[in-house]
């Protein structure tokens, strides 16, 4: 049962890792964007590192055109995935993020012949259900409104679900480590294309030339923790199947719920939480629903 264990340890990394962001992009950085940039620019130095120490040799043709995929649509992933926490409560986007084991399951059918039964079916929609109610909130006039992060999650797990597909298969192939390095290398690619615009790339530097080296500090340490349970949950995937691994990922609200719980009083105003009575019954009603819906992917 060593994938359990990897896949959970991923998820509470990645929970710790995106409230941190919240609050990093929050009082710091100011945009998901440009938390994104520094992201891209940490993690190639991380992966540089990592080629030149181990010595991981380059994949084949094929495996590295497909490893090259996998970092644009990572890259594309994380980036949709900042800009969401930047916009509402981590919990919220932690849910509609709950859909990645539905979509996989899917791909993991058509892709890699996964059985899916009706019981998965059923699943995939308990998941959909809570990402709904869990994107609801009432605005200034007491109407109901989905989150303005929703369609950039759902643009981040679309392409984090086909990114999954790729990882397991390339995991048949190849140590997670390779798999790792290689396909998240390419993500830059994603970062050089945002450094095009020079709105952006000029916000940016006004960002990084303001970064105190103690809050850089923090940034990258956040960021060792991401590629901590990254490297984690592609060992789970070799270890077993992908509807199984990202089934689990369905835990993450859970973390990312008590997380948020002991920032609010632990660093009161750190990260945007919506702890009111109304926020914490859809909170509690679209968990009750990811358990089953879980259970039943599984």
């Amino acid at each position: 049962m060593d994938w359990l264990l990897l896949a959970l340890l991923a998820n509470l990394f990645f929970a710790f890792n995106n409230v941190n962001i919240q609050g990093i992009t929050k009082n710091w950085v100011k945009s998901g964007r440009n938390y994104f940039i520094l992201f891209g620019i940490i993690w190639f130095a991380f992966l540089s590192a990592m080629l030149l120490i181990f010595g991981i040799p380059v994949p084949s043709p094929f495996l590295l055109s497909l490893l090259v995929v996998n970092g644009i649509l990572t890259g594309l992933s994380l980036y949709f995935l900042f800009i969401s926490v930047s916009k509402d409560d981590v919990y919220k986007v932690a849910v509609i993020l709950s859909l990645n084991p539905a979509i996989t399951a899917v791909l993991s059918f058509l892709f890699l012949g996964e059985s899916f039964p009706t019981q998965k079916l059923v699943g995939v929609l308990l998941l959909i259900t809570a990402g709904v109610i869990a994107s609801l909130s009432k605005n200034s006039l007491g109407k109901w409104k989905f989150s303005p992060a929703l369609i950039y999650a759902v643009l981040s797990v679309v392409f984090m679900s086909v990114s999954n597909i790729i990882i397991k298969f390339a995991t048949y192939s190849l140590p997670p480590t390779s798999v790792l390095v290689w396909g998240r290398l390419f993500m830059v690619l994603v970062v050089l294309a945002i450094l095009i615009k020079a709105d952006w790339r000029n916000d940016f530097l006004h960002v990084w030339k303001s970064l105190s080296t103690s809050r850089f500090s923090m940034v990258v340490g956040n960021e060792l923790v991401s590629l901590v349970g990254t490297l984690a949950i592609i060992y789970a995937f070799a270890l077993s199947t992908a509807t199984i691994i990202t089934s689990l990922s369905a835990t993450y609200p859970l973390f990312v719920l008590v997380l948020e719980l002991i920032y609010t009083r632990v660093i009161p105003g750190f990260i945007e939480s919506k702890l009111d009575i109304g926020s914490l019954v859809l909170k509690m009603i679209s968990l009750v629903l990811l358990v089953p819906g879980i259970l039943l992917i599984y």
